[in-house]
């Protein structure tokens, strides 16, 4: 039998272990337990929302007494927020659904998986659905060193997970801006600013927190319909990237955004992508014989390789000042 590994080499395999797997390993012994808080924990997604804990494609969801175990089907971020009593029993457990591979209705690339649904019942005489999954997170990730987070999926969080001793190193953020103030409660301040931030649908509000408007990429998915409202977004922006994925964001807001940074010249290098995807390349045609006709500009083969864009090998300059071009 060959030798066991040695204490650095363990670190190192634990450090590189795939998360899920490496808590089933840690749980069943205690002296690895503590090995493994010390071990810097890496994950490539984790959600927290409400009864849902994701951890990479490992789906946690806690069951309140009220809700049917049938209720939510494939989509484990449901919650049933009305009173089911003339429906059933209340029951004295709460299950934990425990699914690999995904949770079903998500938008990430586990979209399309399904997995096998294991649930485990948790006995203790707990109040509350709040009390079991706050506990489920404290025993994942409450006492290790180092958490780092490639992508953290912020939604609803409870009182009693907002008291955790929880510090996550967090890359990059999705969220809907609602909870954001108390989730920023659990980030290692380190992490600011983020690598990037995507809004999710129909969350305006989360333009005020300034881990959106600090984030190198930003990603919008919804902005205001009215133009002058979106622009003064815009402007409060301090970020390097701004990624504009809005499916009524039209042709008139690109003119109104070249506008704005005509007026606004400021030292900050800030990169708009536009999703023009729905426009035929004759509309897109179109818009850059309007950029030219309204602010001067001219069509450049780029020659500089140091200004050389890898979507492109031309672009419209729209000049400044005597030294500044808007390509």
């Amino acid at each position: 039998m060959p030798p066991g590994l040695t204490y650095p080499s363990l670190k190192c395999v634990f450090e590189f272990l795939e998360a899920n797997k490496r808590i089933h390993i840690t749980s069943r012994n205690s002296n690895l337990k503590t090995l493994d808080k010390l071990v810097p924990l890496h994950l490539k997604m984790l959600q927290i929302d409400g009864y849902l804990i994701m951890v990479n494609n490992i789906a946690y969801r806690v069951l309140d007494v009220d809700e049917p175990e049938d209720f939510f089907g494939n989509d484990f971020r449901r919650l049933n927020f009305i009173s089911m009593f003339w429906r059933q029993t209340r029951r004295g457990y709460f299950p934990i659904f425990y699914q690999k591979n995904g949770t079903g209705n998500t938008s990430y690339e586990y979209a399309n998986r399904r997995g096998k649904i294991f649930k485990k019942r948790i006995n203790k005489n707990y109040y509350s659905a709040y009390v079991v999954i706050s506990q489920l997170l404290e025993s994942l990730f409450v006492g290790r060193r180092v958490i780092i987070v490639q992508k953290l999926v912020t939604g609803w969080l409870n009182l009693l997970t907002k008291k955790l001793e929880l510090k996550f190193n967090i890359l990059e953020i999705e969220s809907d801006g609602y909870e954001l103030k108390d989730f920023v409660r659990l980030i290692d301040p380190t992490s600011f600013p983020l690598k990037k931030f995507t809004q999710k649908l129909g969350s305006r509000i989360l333009f005020k927190h300034p881990e959106v408007r600090t984030a190198n990429h930003l990603v919008i998915i919804d902005l205001y319909r009215n133009s002058s409202d979106a622009i003064n977004i815009l402007k409060s922006l301090n970020c390097k990237c701004i990624e504009i994925k809005d499916l009524l964001f039209n042709k008139n807001y690109v003119l109104d955004i070249i506008q704005m940074l005509l007026e606004n010249h400021r030292d900050v290098e800030t990169c708009y992508m536009i999703d023009l995807g729905k426009y035929t390349s004759e509309n897109t045609s179109n818009l850059m014989a309007r950029i030219k006709e309204r602010f001067n500009g001219r069509y450049v083969d780029f020659v500089d390789a140091e200004k050389r864009s890898t979507l492109t090998s031309h672009y419209f300059s729209i000049p400044m000042n005597s030294r500044t071009e808007l390509a």
